[in-house]
């Protein structure tokens, strides 16, 4: 095995070294709660086919999730035929319809030995996170299902599983000699462009010009610390920096626009972001006929509509023009007045409306002067 990119601060690479391949099965190794919904994101955001059916709470492709995280589908007490069948036929469905594509599936080393030999050119992306963060995220999501007197017990009981899931996966990859890139979750997240660039590497992702767009999203991603990824981190999100191409019918659903919105402005691209947010607001005069589906959904509608007056507020401000800044506010603010008293609750407008109130304050001063 050899080591490579030993400066990288976000892990490191083993495997032999040789001539690209052109056919590449990814296989996300990790544990639940340890950063495997990251990995899977920063993937898809670079282009890799990771499914067709995404749980979009976790990057995981229902394909593979039979299991339904129960790690005793793999005991002595439990066969697991039917499963390892229903695996192979996805897996050969996927080879034929795309040289590189992945999964990503915590309790993957379970069972990627048995079906080694279906998968073309396999390679491993193991993610490994602190045991004790790892059970304090899932205190963070079964607090309120559990018994106080039970929650010892629980906890131990997921530290040891996820210590058995990283033995597994340590095995699988000294068994096979694969190509495996290691990540430390936590200093992908304190290094979020270096884990872009090894990852990148890691793929061997050839365009240099989609390189950057692909470094820029992923590092985004990351930056935010994304345990998972929603709609909003589709790879769909990738290649605007080099094409500018804001055509909405590109988009599958409000959600992948806004989040195209967003990254623009974060990347201080506001002419373009500015521009994508019009062309979104006036669809809503039209009552969003891009996207019939969603008519009859009138908070998601006033969600994407605030969302991009919010967007339109900030790009305008720093483009130096304060009073349409002030205008768009003051259109966000409407909407959600409009939510609250209809009753309701909508968590990206409140989040939205303490940074609106912010802004206010500060143009309200600007303007006066």
């Amino acid at each position: 095995m050899l080591l490579k990119r030993k400066n990288s601060k976000a892990g490191f690479a083993l495997g032999p070294r040789g001539r690209a391949k052109s056919q590449k099965t990814f296989i996300v190794l990790g544990a639940p709660r340890g950063g495997t919904s990251l990995v899977a994101g920063a993937l898809r955001l670079a282009g890799v086919a990771m499914g067709d059916d995404i749980d979009p709470a976790n990057n995981e492709d229902r394909a593979f999730n039979f299991h339904d995280g129960n790690m005793s589908t793999w005991s002595v007490e439990f066969s697991n035929t039917d499963y390892l069948a229903k695996i192979r036929n996805v897996i050969r469905a996927r080879n034929d319809s795309h040289a590189v594509w992945g999964w990503k599936d915590p309790l993957a080393a379970l069972y990627v030995s048995d079906v080694l030999s279906d998968l073309v050119n396999p390679q491993f992306i193991l993610i490994t996170r602190d045991i004790t963060a790892n059970i304090m995220r899932e205190r963070i999501e079964v607090s309120d299902s559990v018994r106080k007197a039970d929650e010892g017990k629980l906890y131990l009981a997921k530290a040891e599983q996820a210590l058995d899931l990283y033995r597994a996966a340590f095995a699988l990859v000294q068994r096979t000699n694969a190509p495996t890139l290691f990540v430390s979750y936590d200093k992908a997240c304190r290094n979020p462009e270096d884990f872009s660039r090894q990852l990148l590497d890691f793929i061997s992702v050839p365009s240099p010009a989609s390189s950057k767009a692909m470094i820029e999203a992923i590092t985004l991603f990351t930056r935010e610390g994304a345990m998972s990824a929603d709609l909003s981190h589709r790879p769909i999100a990738v290649g605007w920096a080099a094409s500018g191409d804001l055509t909405l019918s590109g988009f599958s659903d409000l959600s992948a626009v806004y989040h195209r919105c967003a990254t623009l402005i974060n990347l201080q691209h506001y002419e373009a972001g500015l521009a994508l947010a019009k062309r979104v607001l006036a669809q809503a005069v039209v009552d969003f006929e891009s996207f019939p589906h969603l008519k009859n959904n009138p908070v998601v509608l006033a969600e994407v509509e605030a969302g991009m007056c919010f967007m339109s507020a900030i790009a305008q401000i720093n483009l130096g023009n304060g009073t349409a800044s002030y205008l768009a506010l003051g259109r966000f603010s409407a909407i959600a007045r409009y939510l609250r008293l209809a009753g309701q609750k909508s968590k990206l407008v409140e989040e939205l409306t303490r940074e609106a109130t912010r802004l206010f304050d500060r143009l309200e001063r600007e303007l006066a002067t």
